[in-house]
């Protein structure tokens, strides 16, 4: 989903600017390079996974809690 994004960081902007998810992080150090910018590839990790066999979670999960 990041490609769907619009990125403004340090003055580069990156990702379609109609995008109705804007993200504008606060910058501080030097200013970023004035460089064409492509995501071309995005991988995430989740730190605190569901546990899908826990009955609680697997309830709240499938809405019915």
């Amino acid at each position: 989903m990041m490609v769907r994004y619009h990125y403004s960081i340090s003055g580069v902007e990156a990702g379609p600017l109609e995008s109705s998810m804007q993200i504008k992080p606060e910058w501080k150090g030097s200013p970023s390079p004035k460089a064409p910018l492509e995501i071309f590839s995005a991988r995430a990790c989740d730190r605190n996974p569901n546990d899908p066999t826990d009955d609680e979670t697997a309830q709240r999960l499938e809405g019915n809690i």
